[in-house]
C-alpha cells in the first residue's frame, strides 16, 4: 500500500498487522523508494529502512525546517583557530563528558560580549569528532541552536523533532531502531502524525539505544514553551526525564535559569587573555582595510596591542 505521508517515496508489502507484529516478524521483503533507492526489494535491516524513517520524519507538521548542521558549519568556520579550548580542561566540562551520573546537565553562561555561541560551536565539533572516531562505542552528537533572530522561536516539540532527526542519521543498522520508534513508525501507515509531546519520549527512547548521546543546545531560554496547541510540556520535564547515558550541555543568560533547567554545574564564559589577543591578531591581519599595515610590523603590534587592552579593559 501506498504510505499516506511519504506518498509514492514508500510502499510496503504486507498488510498493516504484519507491520504491527514483532520486529522477529518483520523478515518479509518490503519496498522502499526514498532519495536514491528505488524499485529494489530490501529487508528492515538494510538501511533502507533508516531512510524511510528520516523521510518519515521529514513530513511531519512539527519538524524545525532549518538545518542544524548548516547553520553549525556556518558558525564554526567564523571561530578564530587557537581559541575557546580552556572550556576542556575546566573541572565542570571534564566531569559532564564523563560517566558522572550526578552530573548530567552542564549549564554554560555568558553575555554576548563574550561570545558564547563560539564556545559552544568548538564542543560542538570537538564532540562530533569524538563520535565519529569512537562510532563503534556506540556514541552520538546531536545539537541545536536557538537563536536572537527567530520571529518565531521553536517549541519544546520542535527542538526535541530536531535532535531526534540527527540522533536517527547517526545510526548504522535497522536493528538499531528502538522499538518505540519502530512501532510508531509503522503506525504511520494507517496516516498517524506524530502528536508534538511524542517527539521527546521518542528521543529517550532512541536514545536509550546508544551508550552515549551528548546534547548541545545554545540560547536554551530561547526555546518557546507552551506554544503548541493543547501542550503544555517544558524544558523541565523532558530533561528530568532522559535516560543516564544522555548528557545535556546548554546554554543561558544567568544562573535562576540554569537552575530551573535542571543544571547541576556551571561554566561561566569570559574572555581568556590569550583568546582575545589571538582573535585581535586574526581580524587585523585579515582585515582588507589595514592592509597598509602589513608591511609595518611595528605599527602592526602598536594597533593589536591597543586594540587587546581596550577589550580588557571593557570586560569584553
Amino acid at each position: 500500500m501506498a504510505h499516506p505521508i511519504l506518498g509514492n517515496q514508500y510502499q510496503a508489502e504486507g498488510s498493516c498487522k504484519q507491520y504491527n507484529a514483532t520486529r522477529d516478524q518483520h523478515n518479509h521483503n518490503y519496498l522502499v523508494t526514498h532519495n536514491h533507492y528505488s524499485d529494489r526489494k530490501h529487508t528492515p535491516d538494510s538501511l533502507d529502512g533508516v531512510s524511510a524513517i528520516c523521510g518519515w520524519l521529514e513530513k511531519q507538521p512539527h519538524r524545525y525546517q532549518v538545518s542544524s548542521q548548516s547553520k553549525h558549519e556556518r558558525l564554526w568556520s567564523q571561530t578564530t583557530t587557537g581559541t575557546g579550548d580552556w572550556i576542556f580542561s575546566t573541572a565542570e566540562f571534564q566531569t559532564w563528558s564523563s560517566d558522572n551520573p550526578s552530573r548530567r546537565h552542564l549549564a554554560v553562561q555568558g553575555g554576548a560580549r563574550a561570545n558564547p555561541c563560539s564556545s559552544r560551536s568548538r564542543i560542538i565539533h570537538s564532540l562530533q569528532g569524538k563520535a565519529k572516531v569512537h562510532k563503534e562505542d556506540h556514541m552520538a552528537c546531536v545539537f541545536f541552536y536557538f537563536s536572537h533572530c527567530d520571529a518565531n522561536q521553536p517549541s519544546v516539540a520542535k527542538l526535541w523533532a530536531a535532535l531526534l532527526e540527527q540522533l536517527i542519521q547517526q545510526i548504522d543498522t535497522y536493528d538499531n531502531i528502538a522499538p518505540g520508534l519502530h512501532s510508531r513508525f509503522y503506525q504511520s501507515l494507517a496516516g498517524d502524525f506524530v502528536y508534538p509531546t511524542a517527539y521527546a519520549s521518542l528521543f529517550h527512547q532512541q536514545a536509550s539505544m546508544f551508550k552515549t548521546v551528548y546534547v548541545v543546545i545554545d540560547a536554551l531560554d530561547l526555546c518557546a514553551e507552551y506554544c503548541d496547541d493543547a501542550t503544555t510540556q517544558t524544558i523541565s520535564q523532558t530533561f528530568a526525564e532522559l535516560p543516564q547515558n544522555v548528557r545535556v550541555l546548554f546554554s543561558c543568560s544567568n544562573s535562576f535559569q540554569a537552575k530551573n533547567f535542571g543544571a547541576q554545574q556551571n561554566i561561566q564564559v569570559r574572555p581568556n587573555p590569550a583568546d582575545v589577543e589571538a582573535y585581535v591578531r586574526s581580524r587585523v591581519g585579515h582585515s582588507v582595510k589595514l592592509q597598509h599595515l602589513q608591511q609595518d610590523n611595528q605599527e602592526m603590534e602598536s594597533l593589536v596591542r591597543t586594540i587587546v587592552d581596550q577589550t580588557r579593559e571593557s570586560e569584553m
